[in-house]
């Protein structure tokens, strides 16, 4: 039932911040009401995902179980030491990263609330995954902040720091701050992006050859992690995570980017997010050889991503097209968001819903557990 609670809510949040005039009291109304909403049914959650096992194992043993960054393992060091179990860690994580998201969105978009549901309804089980990258990401939304302002060196300083303290991974949004301003057009973008879903066809037909170039790369700089996930792929049994969907969303990015004129005022100020874009479908086609690493990186860019397609609210200052727009839009998002609900290993394994309340109430401690994710990508 949660599974369609939450996209009903997000629509409806969602209509009322399209009729709601910018910066008004009103709009920050909705924000807190958003919040509130996806506290209870985001941070309140328990035992959702496959990583769960592993981060309360790490939590139970006081950090002796596996190496995590310092500022990650002070978190659970000291919630343990006060007597708090590992839900807290994650209730902390969730809702730290909610509030500066909500933050940004609101500085940032003229419509936070369409931005923040989208977010969650492309990306529902990348979120209810994480724990860790939660607290990183607020580093990358000052990063943000600092661009935007033309801080370059702050905002390299901020991602290097979530890298260290909290989550390795995000070190390749160094590469994003050198890129972030890089001032190019919207057909240029376009071209980018087709560009890289050809060339995911081609890693995908020669996909013996390119495992091979990069096992050998990743012994050669000596990169463990990268190894491990290397290593893991089954080229027997091999499910490319190139799909239908990732197809349906570069069409509607390409139209929207060709639609969106590049002196549109958004545009001009929000550079940054339309390169990120870019950034993701590169990332999920270079590296579509390996669906663990995709699925690591992708999400990172995928603020981008959903930048490029809320621009759809603002081609059209006339209400009544602006309601048509957005209509499609969410017809396509509903049809990516509902998809993956029609398999029951999806349903099993990944998103299978609990609410601490719930469970404070109920004691029911109920978690099933099956890491053969690569299912997934089918419904991607």
């Amino acid at each position: 039932m949660i599974l369609f609670i939450i996209p009903s809510i997000l629509v409806l949040l969602s209509i009322f911040d399209l009729l709601t005039e910018k910066r008004s009291i009103q709009k920050v109304f909705l924000c807190f009401l958003l919040f509130f909403t996806y506290t209870i049914i985001f941070s309140l959650r328990y035992k959702v995902g496959v990583d769960w096992y592993n981060y309360q194992t790490y939590f139970d043993s006081s950090g002796t179980s596996a190496h995590y960054e310092l500022g990650f393992y002070l978190i659970n060091y000291i919630s343990k030491y006060f007597g708090f179990n590992y839900w807290f860690v994650s209730f902390l994580a969730s809702t730290v990263f909610i509030v500066f998201f909500i933050n940004r969105a609101y500085k940032d978009f003229e419509y936070p609330i369409l931005f923040i549901s989208l977010y969650l309804l492309f990306g529902l089980m990348n979120q209810i995954e994480t724990t860790r990258l939660l607290f990183a990401l607020p580093f990358l939304f000052f990063s943000i902040g600092y661009i935007k302002n033309n801080q370059k060196i702050k905002a390299a300083i901020t991602i290097i720091l979530g890298a260290l303290f909290f989550h390795q991974t995000i070190i390749v949004y160094l590469i994003f701050v050198i890129l972030s301003t890089v001032n190019i057009s919207n057909k240029t973008r376009v071209i980018i992006i087709i560009i890289s879903l050809i060339m995911s066809l081609v890693i995908i037909e020669n996909i013996n050859e390119v495992v091979f170039i990069s096992k050998e790369i990743a012994y050669y700089i000596s990169n463990e992690k990268l190894i491990y996930y290397i290593n893991q792929i089954n080229l027997i049994d091999f499910v490319s995570p190139i799909t239908k969907t990732l197809f349906l969303k570069a069409i509607f990015c390409c139209v929207m980017l060709i639609l969106t004129k590049d002196e549109y005022e958004y545009n001009m100020k929000n550079t940054c997010y339309l390169n990120m874009g870019v950034i993701y479908f590169l990332v999920f086609t270079t590296f579509s050889f390996s669906p663990t690493i995709v699925y690591r990186l992708s999400d990172l860019f995928s603020f981008g991503f959903i930048a490029i397609i809320y621009t759809s609210a603002l081609v059209f200052k006339d209400k009544k097209r602006k309601m048509i727009m957005f209509s499609i839009l969410m017809i396509m998002t509903l049809l990516i968001y509902f998809r993956p609900l029609t398999n029951k290993y999806y349903i099993d394994n990944i998103i299978t819903y609990h609410n601490y309340i719930i469970h404070m109430f109920t004691g029911n401690d109920y978690y099933h557990r099956d890491i053969n994710a690569k299912k997934y990508w089918n419904y991607e």
